[in-house]
């Protein structure tokens, strides 16, 4: 990602960390009022959140940036070449 899709990727990838630190933040909450432990809590909430963060990132902000890719020239992998292969015309 380059100029302004790095910006507009970094700022989706920030939004969707804040949700899965306020959801992090009121699931620890809400079982700390529930009695269980504040370490039991917040390992929840982490849990929870970490969960939240990989799988809506992967969703939204990694797949933008491989539908750009998409566009792209195929590497020397996708086409079988070498290094020493030189380019034909």
């Amino acid at each position: 990602m380059k100029g302004n899709a790095l910006l507009r990727g970094l700022l989706i990838f920030y939004a969707a960390c804040t949700l899965g630190v306020l959801i992090n933040l009121s699931f620890a909450d809400r079982l700390l009022a529930a009695g269980l432990p504040w370490y039991l809590a917040g390992l929840s909430g982490l849990a929870i959140s970490s969960v939240w963060n990989y799988g809506v990132n992967t969703i939204v902000t990694w797949r933008r940036t491989q539908e750009s890719n998409r566009s792209a020239p195929a590497s020397m992998w996708e086409t079988g070449g070498s290094i020493d292969q030189k380019p034909t015309t």
